[in-house]
């Protein structure tokens, strides 16, 4: 299909150089966001370490378990938001990471619609009833997330606007801007996208498979993306499926701190490849069916 709204966000793109420069840009990008996000990771770790606040470091702040290392753990993607601006300004003479958004009116207006029918369809997931084997627990008091809920959206906001810019915004619309066919923009960037979540360790035998749903998610942000013209559904769809994942319900011992329910199923379990992952690409494949809906009203 044609992407007509794409066009007005790849305008920027094509005259920022060739692929030469891309490439080059794109190998600066991930040596230099690993090295600003670990930075400001030790040294978040470090100051709290000091204070007497993180025991066992950046290892403790990297599992997420309270409520201040999950919000900081989420605020070190700003390290990838800095790396990507210096490419663009180096690589690409690019001076804002506006032009990987869009016009920003219309980002904010389609994103706020993506949001709100999202928010809708994760309602409706909340009332399935959970598995009998792995029943629901409380993990905070209301009154307590409810104090936790701004920082919370804050730092995730951080998160899924830096993985959106790099893998949308840039690579992706990189990708287009140089003539790339469409089935290699939207699969490639997509496909890296899910190898980030790969985590054999933690994962074992299901990590394959959630990197590939993972992977199909990136896929739905990447078309959303071309359909709308601009990052704000993308973002405000991977905003709300990571607010329910990490704030609402999430796994026990996993990025946990500032959940109001975990369930205690360990996300290696060998059964969770035929009752949890299918579950989650259904809801992927509605939430971008809502997200659609919302883009056309």
């Amino acid at each position: 299909m044609k992407y007509v709204a794409y066009d007005r966000l790849l305008h920027p793109a094509r005259a920022s150089g060739g692929w030469a420069r891309f490439c080059i840009g794109l190998l600066v990008f991930v040596v230099l966001g690993l090295v600003l996000n670990t930075s400001l990771a030790v040294g978040m770790a470090d100051g709290l370490s000091r204070l007497g606040l993180l025991p066992r470091g950046v290892n403790e702040l990297a599992e997420g378990r309270s409520p201040l290392t999950l919000i900081l753990l989420l605020f070190t993607f700003l390290g990838y938001i800095f790396a990507l601006m210096a490419v663009l300004w180096l690589f690409h003479r690019r001076s804002s990471l506006l032009g990987l958004i869009g016009s920003l009116p219309v980002a904010l207006r389609q994103g706020g619609r993506v949001f709100f029918y999202s928010a809708l369809l994760f309602a409706l997931v909340s009332l399935v009833p959970s598995d009998p084997d792995y029943p629901l627990q409380s993990n905070i008091p209301l009154g307590s997330w409810l104090v936790l809920l701004t920082p919370l959206l804050i730092g995730l906001f951080v998160q899924v606007s830096a993985e959106e810019l790099v893998f949308r915004g840039y690579f992706q619309s990189q990708l287009a801007a140089r003539g790339a066919p469409a089935v290699v923009w939207l699969i490639l960037p997509s496909i890296c996208f899910g190898f980030l979540h790969h985590q054999p360790d933690l994962m074992g035998p299901n990590a394959w498979l959630i990197t590939a749903w993972s992977a199909l998610f990136g896929l739905a942000a990447a078309d959303l993306t071309a359909r709308a013209g601009t990052l704000g559904p993308a973002i405000a769809m991977h905003l709300i499926n990571n607010l329910y994942a990490i704030g609402i319900v999430s796994q026990a011992d996993y990025l946990d701190g500032a959940a109001l329910f975990v369930v205690a199923r360990p996300l290696d379990d060998p059964t969770l490849i035929w009752d949890w992952v299918p579950q989650e690409i259904l809801v992927t494949f509605c939430l971008w069916l809502v997200a659609r809906l919302a883009l056309r009203r």
